[in-house]
């Protein structure tokens, strides 16, 4: 390849660039990005050109933030998964399905239908939850665990919820009644 011209290799990049648009699905976000670029190599209109670097700034901006939050939602399933283990869920493996199973019927609702079960469970009540309600809560789950334990004794599962819940139940009632009890 000779040298190019700054003309020749800004009609290179474009014609480039054109390739790289047409190989991308449509509405892609990084397809999007090409073809502001795209426009401002193109265009002569000093509008135009300042919309195509604003746009693709935009765009750049929506990547960065996606790509942080994919970031601190493996963070998370990580955090999930060690608590699991923490409190004695036999195999790490065995929380992450967990977890897995979870977000597989989240991807399966909308929006609107994730929202609407939050609402649901979380704000019908319009009374703030109390710590109360909580400890009264997890007592009541370990009350069914503990009779699901008698039955199955040996059931390791069932015993890491109940270590789980009497951590839960003893950082609850700190919170609420102090270091020292009620």
């Amino acid at each position: 390849m000779s040298l190019l011209s700054d003309s020749e290799k800004v009609k290179l990049l474009i014609s480039i660039l054109n390739d790289h648009i047409d190989k991308l699905p449509r509405e892609d976000n990084f397809a999007n990005y090409l073809e502001t670029i795209r426009f401002f190599l193109e265009t002569k209109d000093p509008i135009i050109q300042k919309a195509a670097v604003s746009t693709s700034g935009i765009l750049i901006g929506n990547a960065a933030y996606n790509l942080r939050a994919q970031i601190s939602i493996k963070q998370g399933v990580g955090t999930l998964i060690s608590a699991f283990d923490k409190v004695g869920y036999p195999e790490a493996i065995d929380a992450a399905a967990v977890i897995l199973k979870f977000e597989e019927l989240l991807e399966k609702m909308s929006p609107k239908e994730a929202k609407g079960v939050y609402d649901e469970r979380w704000t019908t009540n319009k009374e703030e939850p109390s710590l109360g309600d909580l400890i009264e809560n997890l007592e009541s789950y370990f009350d069914e665990l503990y009779l699901e334990f008698q039955n199955d004794p040996i059931n390791e599962v069932i015993q890491g919820k109940m270590k789980g819940l009497e951590y839960a139940l003893k950082i609850a009632r700190m919170h609420m009644y102090g270091k020292n009890g009620p």
